[in-house]
């Protein structure tokens, strides 16, 4: 799926304010991406465009996506909203967008909680 099509459907999923935030920090991701010297500043924006797909769901839909994707978690990320949706939109990013790069799942997926070791993106 290209971009243009992508933004049009996360203008869909999200609140104008979340859609706004979230090409903000796609514009950002990719200034970052070029003054760091990451070798692919349209991954970097990409990730940051989709970062935030799944915030506005509710809990409940975010869990069974969860389920659906067999994301081990505790229980304190599966009952947060807050921090679920960055597992959660790793399974939309997948599904809804076609993005299959691990790294872009993978900086959606732990962006709200980070892990050792964390890649460049």
């Amino acid at each position: 799926m290209d971009k243009k099509e992508i933004k049009k459907r996360l203008k869909e999923l999200l609140k104008d304010k979340r859609y706004v935030h979230s090409l903000g920090v796609a514009s950002v991701s990719r200034h970052l991406a070029e003054n760091y010297g990451y070798a692919d500043p349209d991954k970097a924006e990409l990730a940051g465009l989709v970062h935030d797909c799944a915030k506005n769901l509710p809990l409940e839909e975010m869990q069974q996506l969860a389920d659906e994707g067999r994301i081990p978690l505790d229980l304190a990320l599966y009952n947060s909203k807050a921090l679920l949706h960055g597992p959660v939109g790793s399974v939309l990013a997948r599904k809804l967008f076609g993005i299959t790069d691990e790294e872009i799942l993978s900086a959606v997926y732990y962006h709200t909680t980070g892990h050792p070791d964390m890649q460049l993106l």
